[in-house]
C-alpha cells in the first residue's frame, strides 16, 4: 500500500476505532457491564492498536519523496514492499524501511547532509554531499528542499542531522 501519510494515518486510526467499537458492542452484547467494558475496550485500544501502528510504522513502513518536474515535493508512505511507477515508466521496488529520494525532475539534484551540534560546533556542518540522478536511498527524510537550511536549530540531542536537497546549477 502506498498512501500519502495523512491518509495513511486515517485509515489507521479508522481502523483502530471501528476495532474498539466491536469490541465493545461485543462486551455489551455479552452483557458485560458499562464499569468494566469502557476500560478493557481502553487498554485494548491502547496495547493492541497502538502496537499494531507501531509495528506497521517502524518495521514494515517506508518514507518516500518524489520530486517532480515542476519542482513539486510528494511525500509518501509506503507498507511493505511496494512498486512506483517513475514518470519515464520505469519502475522502482521500495524495500521495507528506506528511505527514498525520487527525483522525477529531469534535472540533476544535490543533497547535502548537514549535521548539527557535532562536536563544540552549535552550528551546520556539511559533512556528506552527493548528486540524486534518480533515486538515492537515504539513511533519514529529507528536511529541506531548495530552500537553504537554517545555520542553527534547536535539538533536545547533542546534535542532529538533517538532508538537504536542491538543483544543481
Amino acid at each position: 500500500m502506498i498512501t500519502t501519510w495523512t491518509t495513511f494515518l486515517i485509515i489507521a486510526i479508522t481502523v483502530i476505532l471501528a476495532v474498539l467499537v466491536l469490541l465493545f458492542l461485543l462486551l455489551r452484547k455479552m452483557k458485560v457491564k458499562a464499569k468494566i467494558s469502557v476500560p478493557i475496550v481502553l487498554v485494548f485500544g491502547l496495547v493492541f492498536g497502538g502496537g499494531a501502528f507501531g509495528y506497521l510504522t517502524a518495521v514494515h513502513g517506508s518514507h518516500f519523496v518524489v520530486l517532480k518536474s515542476d519542482l513539486g515535493v510528494e511525500k509518501y508512505y509506503s507498507i511493505g514492499v511496494n512498486d512506483y511507477e517513475r514518470d519515464n515508466g520505469e519502475i522502482y521496488t521500495i524495500e521495507k524501511m528506506q528511505n527514498v529520494l525520487i527525483n522525477d525532475t529531469g534535472r540533476e539534484l544535490v543533497y547535502e547532509k548537514v549535521v548539527y551540534g557535532y562536536g563544540s560546533e552549535p552550528e551546520a556542518e556539511i559533512v556528506e554531499i552527493g548528486a540524486v540522478h534518480e533515486i538515492k536511498v537515504l539513511p533519514t527524510s529529507i528536511y529541506y528542499f531548495d530552500d537553504e537550511p537554517p545555520a542553527s536549530i534547536t535539538s533536545e540531542n547533542s546534535s542532529a542531522t538533517k538532508y538537504w536537497v536542491y538543483l544543481y546549477e
